[in-house]
């Protein structure tokens, strides 16, 4: 009878060389991280500037923030600022309002070259949300702020 090889002889040895072959192949083939989160979903912001100039449109994260851009320029206007829609009656609040869906922001513009604008500043005497300042045209209407609770002392 032919003598049987070394490792044939140890049976504990062939299991251990068997459950190793096995733990390596499912290693190699199976990922080491954990499986790529998927991508966010992005939407358009584009800013109709009314015959001003050119503003690019922006990318946005689902929930982000737009980043505000430069003021477009008008030949005899004078831009007054972005707005959620085209009735001009609601201020795109840049520090606070986020994307939620593809934006078309619109520009609004006053009559003239360089009229004034001021900044507005509110007090909110410790409530919350802090209302953010607003920067207002000559002439154009502050935009009511988001309204504040303030803890009872």
């Amino acid at each position: 009878m032919p003598k049987k090889a070394w490792f044939f002889k140890n049976k504990a040895l062939l299991e251990i060389l068997g459950v190793m072959l096995v733990f390596g192949t499912l290693a190699t083939g199976c990922p080491t991280t954990d499986p790529e989160e998927p991508s966010p979903t992005t939407y358009t912001v584009t800013f109709d500037v009314d015959g001003g100039s050119t503003v690019q449109d922006q990318s946005v994260e689902e929930g982000k923030k737009v980043a505000k851009p430069q003021n477009p320029s008008k030949t005899g206007n004078t831009f007054a600022n972005w707005y959620k829609a085209k009735d001009y009656k609601t201020i795109w609040n840049f520090d606070t309002d986020v994307v939620v869906q593809d934006t078309i922001l619109y520009a609004k513009w006053v009559q003239g070259e360089n009229v004034p604008s001021y900044e507005v500043t509110f007090d909110a005497d410790g409530g919350t949300p802090a209302p953010a300042n607003q920067s207002v045209v000559q002439g154009e209407k502050v935009t009511k702020p988001a309204n504040q609770t303030k803890a009872e002392l």
